[in-house]
């Protein structure tokens, strides 16, 4: 496992960044035809959400 310390205002800038580039994901797979791919961001969305929970409970622990 690969582990990535990040100072709380890192986190935050992550945390953000990915909150940005997931309401562009929605958007691509709303508008994809093709099943196949659709699924593949539909899965790559469900690990982003993932990493954001994971990043705002880091912040929330850190008082930030």
């Amino acid at each position: 496992m690969t582990r990535i310390d990040l100072s709380a205002e890192e986190a935050e800038a992550l945390q953000h960044v990915l909150k940005s580039y997931l309401s562009d994901l929605h958007d691509e797979i709303v508008h994809t035809d093709g099943y196949d791919y659709r699924e593949r961001l539909k899965q790559q969305q469900a690990l982003l959400d993932g990493l954001v929970q994971r990043l705002g409970a880091t912040v929330g622990s850190t008082g930030a």
